[in-house]
């Protein structure tokens, strides 16, 4: 009988894909997807001691791969397109990531361990405790290169390779995978029992349109909103965030929640919502989550999302009517507040994690009815249609945008998804501008790697693996 989770990632023969869309892509579910794999695939007879396994992509997905792989004797072959592995995550300490948060409103969501049981075992590489990208992958470095002292001989690593593309072989008998790359211009080919391409997202989409130079920060970037004056010497700057997905809703509790806070699980900590509150928000997110499973366009979203969003409305007003709530939120706001503006083009926000969702509906609500200058910060059913750099000439890259003033008007957007409304807002102007609207299509991609990218890419993931 098939394998249901290989099947899911199957690409062609032997060769298995986590490339595009796939969703939850938190670094956590990233770790659990590659633990998996290597679990299926060695029972399944794909590889073992004597037939050896490609990876292409350094990324946390491909790097939990080649550990667990080394880990059962597996003979490991890594690509990776940088210098260095985990390139994207390496510079940037504005990013707090902690292995179970993101899991609330589920019972374990506080454990900050991964497996989240202290009584599984754990993976090659152990996560305990929220940290900063940049240490989370020093931990990592450190794990890969006590690896290799103890495994090196079943390891190459083939850096600053690029994946042309993996095929089935035709040329050796006892290999099911030929898979090409490239360094330089000059070609090489690999022979492999099975490939796993994890070569991640093609990039993010940080301007407002083709037509539009300007750049916004990435979601990995080293940034200053931790900084008392923003990093542009105004500790009261006007920021816009345009989206209304996971980055967005992340940026916008980082700007509007004291810095000293670093994570989700410091703001409910606080918080202490009440247990049948947070069991309405679990039941919630299950039944809006079981019936976005299947969708791909935002139609399918809009009316599931539009209930989650309704009923999170529900607790969020009932946690308000709760004198604590308020007194804790008047010491997590920050202080002075920025004037934030987030524009997103539904009267819902997208596809994201429950606890990002329900924190910036709560921030929301509460600055808009009980702050003293009862401020206004979400902005639905609207997008930016206008914007341009005001003392600089936006050339579509970041460096030169960033940490710039920018002149922008919002236009409404009459139905989800839809084209622009004929209504467009005056002009304002913003000391800060970030753009979150999600990952690049998988057109970007070359053509034979866009035959790699699977189907069914919403999925439901297991928390931990737990021991075989």
């Amino acid at each position: 009988m098939p394998d249901p989770f290989l099947l899911a990632h199957h690409a062609s023969e032997r060769t298995f894909s986590f490339a595009g869309g796939l969703s939850p892509i938190s670094i956590r579910d990233q770790i659990v997807r590659s633990q998996l794999f290597i679990r299926r695939a060695i029972e399944k007879d794909f590889i073992s001691p004597k037939k050896p396994l490609v990876v292409a992509g350094g990324g946390f997905a491909g790097v939990a791969a080649v550990l667990s792989a080394l880990n059962a004797d597996i003979p490991t072959t890594l690509i990776e397109k940088n210098a260095r592995i985990l390139s994207v995550q390496r510079c940037c300490n504005s990013r707090w990531l902690d292995p179970a948060e993101y899991d609330w409103p589920a019972s374990h969501w506080d454990c900050s361990v991964l497996p989240c049981r202290p009584e599984l075992a754990g993976p090659p590489v152990p996560w305990s405790g929220g940290k900063w990208a940049s240490v989370l992958v020093t931990e990592w470095d450190s794990a890969y290169s006590n690896m290799k002292l103890l495994k090196g001989a079943l390891l190459t690593e083939m850096l600053e390779y690029e994946l042309v593309v993996a095929r089935p072989s035709t040329t050796n008998p006892h290999h099911a995978v030929t898979v090409e790359v490239k360094k330089n211009g000059s070609g090489e080919q690999l022979d492999a029992a099975a490939c796993l391409v994890c070569i991640g997202f093609v990039g993010e989409k940080c301007q407002i349109g083709k037509d539009h130079l300007t750049r916004g920060p990435g979601f990995w970037k080293p940034d200053d909103i931790c900084d008392p004056h923003f990093g542009i010497g105004n500790s009261q700057p006007e920021i816009v965030i345009s989206g209304g997905g996971d980055g967005a809703l992340q940026d916008y509790l980082r700007i509007t929640i004291n810095p000293s806070v670093y994570g989700i699980k410091d703001i409910f900590t606080a918080l202490s919502l009440p247990p049948l509150m947070q069991a309405k928000c679990r039941d919630a997110f299950i039944k809006a989550n079981r019936m976005c499973l299947w969708g791909i366009e935002k139609s399918h979203d809009h009316e599931p999302l539009s209930w989650l969003q309704e009923q999170y409305q529900k607790v969020v007003d009932d946690l308000l009517e709760l004198q604590t709530t308020k007194e804790t939120l008047e010491k997590l706001i920050r202080r002075p507040l920025p004037r934030v503006r987030l524009v997103h083009s539904c009267s819902h926000f997208s596809s994201s994690y429950p606890a990002n969702r329900f924190l910036v509906q709560l921030v929301a609500t509460y600055l808009l009815r009980h702050h003293p200058d009862r401020l206004e910060t979400l902005y639905s059913h609207k997008k930016l249609c206008k914007l341009e750099g005001i003392g600089h000439q936006c050339d579509g890259k970041e460096k030169t945008c960033g940490n710039q003033r920018h002149r922008y008007s919002t236009c409404e957007v009459e139905k989800c998804g839809g084209p622009d409304g004929p209504h467009k807002d005056v002009d304002k102007e913003a000391d800060l501008v970030i753009i979150r609207h999600g990952l690049h299509d998988i057109d970007r991609l070359p053509q034979p790697l866009q035959e790699l990218v699977i189907a069914k890419c919403r999925q439901i993931l297991p928390y931990a693996l737990f021991p075989p």
